[in-house]
């Protein structure tokens, strides 16, 4: 799916499917009409079209996270390279989305990996 923008911001978030890294991972970004964007991906875990060049002091690029079933269960091996790997700068809310307080630094992604 794609959608046109000037400006996105992703932080302390995984973008990772099924889309191989040949076929133009699960972000690509290009310039159409010559329109100016940009795109930050801060503290992320992102699965990145081969060939695209983004900051990986903060981004973890094209590595398996490590969900326990992706199928039904995003929660993260305590082996994921997203483990402790999150900005704690950005984390504006204090819990995980199972009500988990989130570690500093926190784990990138939805859930927090108890300490």
């Amino acid at each position: 799916y794609m959608v046109p923008l000037e400006k996105a911001l992703f932080r302390n978030c995984i973008i990772y499917g099924s889309y191989g890294v040949d076929n133009g991972g699960e972000v690509n970004v290009y310039c159409v009409d010559d329109v100016a964007h940009r795109v930050e991906f801060d503290h992320c875990l992102v699965k990145l079209a081969s060939g695209m060049v983004v900051d990986t002091m903060s981004v973890i690029v094209n590595q398996d996270p490590q969900f326990k079933n992706t199928r039904c269960d995003y929660h993260l091996k305590e082996t994921s390279p997203a483990v402790g790997m999150g900005s704690s700068v950005w984390v504006a809310i204090a819990h995980d989305l199972d009500g988990n307080l989130r570690n500093n630094p926190p784990t990138i992604g939805a859930f927090e990996i108890a300490e």
